[in-house]
């Protein structure tokens, strides 16, 4: 009786060791801090609205502002007050000594929804898991900008790849 009580008790330290390893996992080591419309801004140098980018740096955050012409740190800006730049201007130093954000901005229709289902981290790029849902009924048919914000632990990789797949 007392060897079968040893037997299980083994199986049940080696589950909880597999479980606490997995929980441990690199896919789950992140925070979406912002989902919804919005845009970052436009890059009038390669011609778009469209951005995925991991950033390292506060410095970096803001030359990427400035790429994108957003007004997020310039005071006069009619847009300084808004919400989105509000939380970009929260990540200061302190907070890039210890995570990464990346900034997602994809085109969005009213006829679908975005939802980020997982982040796993690569040997040499970051893959964003994104699940395409289409809603029932009818829409306009207006395309819009839709804007994440991903919190993540400090990384090497710096590329991103998306992959969206439709539910």
């Amino acid at each position: 009786m007392e060897e079968n009580m040893k037997k299980v008790l083994f199986i049940m330290i080696i589950v909880l060791m597999l479980f606490l390893n997995g929980c441990s996992s690199k896919t789950n080591q992140y925070c979406v801090a912002y989902e919804g419309k919005g845009s970052f801004g436009y890059d009038e140098i390669n011609n778009t609205y469209l951005i995925k980018e991991c950033i390292k740096s506060k410095q970096q955050l803001m030359e990427l502002c400035d790429r994108y012409s957003n007004g997020f740190y310039d005071i006069n800006s009619k847009n300084y007050n808004n919400q989105i730049p509000t939380i970009i201007r929260g990540y200061d130093d302190t907070y890039f000594n210890k995570k990464d954000l990346i900034i997602l901005v994809v085109d969005k229709g009213n006829s679908f929804d975005y939802q980020i289902c997982g982040i796993d981290i690569r040997d040499s790029y970051i893959d964003i898991n994104i699940k395409k849902r289409h809603k029932h009924g009818e829409f306009t048919d207006e395309a819009y900008a839709y804007l994440f914000l991903i919190e993540i632990e400090k990384q090497e990789q710096e590329e991103i790849i998306l992959s969206i797949r439709d539910k």
